[in-house]
């Protein structure tokens, strides 16, 4: 059998055209561009608008045309810096002011105090009454001040007496240590504190709980002897503690609860 040679590897087609590229390159920047020479070109109209009207402001100011400047420089005033808008609120405040619209003048007094402009007078009543505008915001930042700190006061004295009135409801519903020592020498008065081997009060049901742990002696005693002697226990905390709250429970040695007592002395079982 004769040999069967492979066929030659493919060339690429340089005859094709080559295709396109999708996307935009240069007129996707054209709007862009649009866009920026339009915002360029309208700040320089508008500044150059600007100093048109305020050249006009100026030209009547001059002419004794007050009324059309201070027109103009109200139009303009947050528009204006520097020396252009301090020079624009001295003519506003000197017009209204010599006009007698002194509510109007103090207005604009206190705009150019609080937006911190330098404004001047040659004139010592403007000047005066340009300072009384500025001392009487000073006056009121100090009230307004004074009255902050004081209402602070008074909240953190409030806050400090309901702490004060949390604190003594918490000590009235807890018991000290002179308490539990009272209820021992109660108990030790009747000589029924030879069962006990230790008492802890502890938090229950929104109340004080005094958890008495009897010895060995307490099971020499019959179940007739050991309810009498829990509703002592239960009695001589009462007394010491308060009626209405005063609850026991008798633990044994290992912690098993074997006697409880509550708000009254019918309420009182054992094992």
């Amino acid at each position: 059998m004769g040999t069967t040679q492979a066929p030659p590897p493919l060339q690429p087609n340089t005859n094709q055209p080559r295709r396109k590229r999708t996307g935009c390159r240069k007129g996707c920047l054209v709007p862009v561009i649009g866009m920026l020479v339009l915002f360029i070109a309208f700040g320089f109209y508008s500044d150059h608008q600007r100093a048109k009207d305020m050249a006009q402001a100026n030209t009547l100011w001059d002419a004794g045309d007050r009324e059309g400047a201070v027109q103009v420089y109200v139009r303009e005033l947050e528009f204006l810096h520097g020396a252009e808008l301090s020079d624009a609120y001295r003519c506003i405040i000197t017009h209204n002011y010599d006009s007698g619209n002194t509510e109007v003048a103090t207005e604009y007094c206190n705009r150019a105090i609080e937006a911190g402009v330098n404004v001047t007078f040659t004139r010592g009543a403007l000047t005066r009454f340009y300072d009384g505008a500025r001392q009487a915001i000073l006056s009121r930042r100090e009230a307004e001040e004074a009255a902050k700190q004081a209402e602070e006061a008074a909240r953190w004295a409030q806050q400090q007496a309901e702490e004060q009135r949390q604190a003594e409801i918490r000590a009235a519903n807890t018991p000290n240590e002179k308490q539990v020592y009272t209820f021992y020498e109660v108990v030790r008065a009747t000589g029924r504190h030879r069962v006990i081997g230790g008492v802890n009060p502890a938090p229950y049901d929104g109340a004080w709980r005094l958890n008495i742990t009897v010895n060995d002696a307490w099971y020499r005693l019959s179940k007739d002897e050991r309810l009498d002697y829990a509703r002592t226990f239960r009695g001589a905390w009462a007394g010491v503690f308060a009626p209405d709250k005063a609850s026991i429970k008798i633990l044994d040695s290992a912690g098993n609860t074997i006697g409880e007592g509550t708000w009254s002395e019918n309420a009182v079982w054992v094992d």
